[in-house]
């Protein structure tokens, strides 16, 4: 039985449940073929949820979600049932993606796994999915922003498999870098060509202990002969990359809407060509700010770095070999 669910996938397993018109709950299991007893389940109102059955007692203690339900009851049997229902329809689209992305990834775990404690912590992971559902467009600057991460992201692909590099970016999710691997961190910056500074956000950004820190500069100038590159041409490229492997689309996807990224919006224009990149490695004479070295009276900061300034930071960076 198929378990490489797509968003539309989940929805017509909802829909074909709901089409039951059952006065009560109706479940179809996800896969016969996967460890974990989870279900599509449709409630007796109408509403799309996941069910899974365990034998472990479900953690639900301090969890709450604004645009779910979680129920939980123990069987006759002595297990435990768990059912997340998605009370916030509007966000239909969303929570079929996490499912598909739950269904996949659950192939990978084992009979003894907590299966209510495994969809509670996807949930806990995408749940920026939810916090907020953007309807405008992306400014030109988060345009821009999201352009730059996708050209690192580009260049990791080339000496990396696919699954590291999705895995890796974190710059969606809020981390105080764009790319977090093992012992290595990259973050990326992206300037138009009259630029010549670049912002730190946060104190965070470039405040490192054990691990390599990365700062990747994109220079990027808006293209006015047809030559350059768009957002969505940029997204598709990635797009039929990794189109091999459904978690890893579904991965990247969730991703670039927690981004504010949507399909719904054309981003054909602007194009832009790259120009250079460049790479410093922050080391422990790179000029920063960092919360490690002010008085914890100061809660929070941001600064520009004048990248004149850095040239002695050149580095080849972590573009060259395997990660």
């Amino acid at each position: 039985m198929n378990i490489n669910y797509s968003e539309d996938d989940v929805i017509k397993i909802w829909n074909d449940l709901k089409s039951a018109n059952s006065n009560n709950a109706v479940h179809k299991r996800i896969s016969d073929i996967s460890p974990l007893d989870i279900y599509f389940s449709i409630d007796k109102d109408g509403s799309a949820g996941l069910m899974t059955i365990t034998v472990n007692q479900p953690d639900t203690v301090g969890h709450k979600f604004s645009v779910f339900t979680i129920t939980t009851g123990k069987r006759v049997d002595g297990s435990y049932a768990m059912t997340v229902t998605l009370k916030n329809k509007e966000f239909i689209n969303e929570f079929a993606k996490l499912c598909s992305i739950i269904c996949i990834d659950s192939y990978h775990e084992s009979k003894m796994t907590n299966s209510a404690n495994f969809i509670i912590e996807k949930i806990i992971s995408w749940q920026k999915l939810f916090e907020t559902k953007k309807s405008q467009r992306l400014s030109i600057a988060e345009q821009i922003g999201l352009f730059g991460e996708l050209i690192t992201l580009e260049l990791l692909l080339l000496k990396n498999s696919e699954d590291a590099v999705i895995e890796s970016w974190k710059g969606p999710k809020g981390a105080s870098q764009d790319f977090q691997f093992m012992n290595l961190l990259i973050e990326c910056k992206t300037i138009l060509s009259t630029g010549t500074e670049i912002k730190i956000s946060s104190l965070d950004q470039l405040d490192i202990q054990l691990e390599r820190l990365y700062l990747q500069v994109h220079t990027i100038e808006e293209d006015k002969l047809g030559l350059g590159i768009s957002l969505d041409r940029k997204v598709k490229i990635i797009n039929e990359r990794i189109s091999r492997y459904p978690l890893l689309l579904a991965k990247f996807d969730a991703l670039l809407i927690i981004y504010g990224y949507s399909n719904e919006s054309d981003y054909s224009s602007p194009t832009y060509i790259l120009k250079n990149s460049k790479c410093y490695l922050v080391d422990a004479e790179f000029p920063r700010i960092t919360r490690s070295k002010i008085s914890n009276a100061i809660s929070a900061g941001q600064y520009l770095l004048r990248l004149s300034s850095l040239t002695q930071f050149v580095n080849e960076g972590p573009f060259n070999g395997t990660i």
